[in-house]
């Protein structure tokens, strides 16, 4: 992996971007993946129309990060009472650059507008992102909701026949 004086942040209020189709890797460890009738296109598409909301929304505070001019991931973030949220961050089909790197020079660039504090939320089955956030020395808080549920006696969404 290059180092982190090898990666640019754009920020969307800068040079404007947009997410397009095809461009992000899988969201392979995604919950909405076990609703019945979702697919890893159907998905994909889901984020790919977020991002671009968020862009619109929060020009300031969504970015992307290059490695030799190729889009590597983004970062789509807004600004809350309680700090920095990243809404969304996603890895770019073609990523040469590890998912570490990436949040490192991120948080750079957010701390450098001035974001002091920031938070996140995702799925407990993303342990790649979990193993992130503790190489970075997060904070973990007790989790805040459950988004798939299962009535009692019944089989989780992964093991229905």
């Amino acid at each position: 992996s290059p180092s982190l004086a090898d990666l640019v942040c754009q920020f969307a209020s800068q040079i404007h971007f947009e997410v397009g189709s095809g461009e992000t890797r899988n969201f392979e460890h995604e919950r909405f993946l076990q609703i019945p009738g979702a697919s890893p296109e159907r998905l994909a598409q889901r984020y790919v129309r977020w991002s671009n909301q968020l862009v619109r929304e929060h020009p300031e505070w969504c970015l992307r990060v290059l490695y030799q001019g190729e889009v590597q991931g983004w970062f789509l973030a807004s600004m809350t009472g309680q700090g920095l949220y990243l809404a969304l961050a996603m890895l770019s089909k073609t990523a040469q650059v590890s998912g570490l790197h990436l949040y490192q020079k991120a948080i750079r660039a957010y701390a450098a507008k001035g974001a002091r504090i920031g938070f996140a939320s995702f799925s407990v089955r993303n342990t790649a992102v979990l193993n992130i956030y503790s190489q970075l020395g997060a904070r973990f808080t007790p989790a805040t909701g459950i988004w798939l549920w299962c009535p009692a006696g019944t089989s989780t969404p992964e093991h229905r026949p």
